[in-house]
């Protein structure tokens, strides 16, 4: 049975602290299942200096060697391609502190299910701006008004970077 969510939080428990005492803030773990295999994808930040190729390289191989003899179901040793990378700029939103942090900035969200609106209608995907938490809710302005989406509903939020200097 596939447990995605089950793995990215026993990882991320299990690799988090170690990286954080070295200064790398483990900001997603993602597994994700394909036709050519599982992949395992670590998403790392710094909070002096962002994150560069070196960081990256050093942190996989730290994330290999913890990682090496743990027993966790559904994840074999070997047997997943490991991605580390920066979160780029469409940074990925998983956590709830991540809503928090990124309040007032340009996001999409993607839901489970649809969201039935106050007109009757219903809508999966979101962009707006973020304006924080409330409680589990995640506050979305869109077209000046307020949606409040139950984080739990959430399935994937990323900041939306306009590539415009207008």
């Amino acid at each position: 049975m596939f447990r995605k969510r089950e793995i990215e939080e026993q990882v991320e428990n299990l690799i988090a602290q170690r990286l954080l005492a070295q200064g790398v803030l483990v900001v997603a773990v993602e597994f994700l299942k394909s036709h050519q295999g599982q992949v395992l994808r670590v998403y790392i930040d710094k909070n002096s200096t962002g994150v560069t190729i070196e960081d990256c390289s050093r942190v996989h191989r730290e994330i290999e060697t913890m990682l090496e003899g743990q027993v966790i179901p559904d994840l074999k040793y070997r047997e997943f391609q490991l991605e580390v990378s920066s979160p780029g700029v469409h940074r990925i939103l998983k956590k709830k502190d991540d809503f928090q942090k990124f309040s007032g900035s340009e996001v999409q969200l993607h839901l489970y299910a649809p969201l039935i609106k106050e007109d009757g209608s219903m809508q999966k995907n979101f962009t707006g701006i973020l304006r924080g938490m409330k409680d589990d809710k995640v506050l979305l302005e869109v077209d000046q008004k307020i949606v409040e989406i139950l984080w739990k509903d959430i399935k994937s939020a990323n900041v939306k970077y306009s590539f415009n200097n207008s």
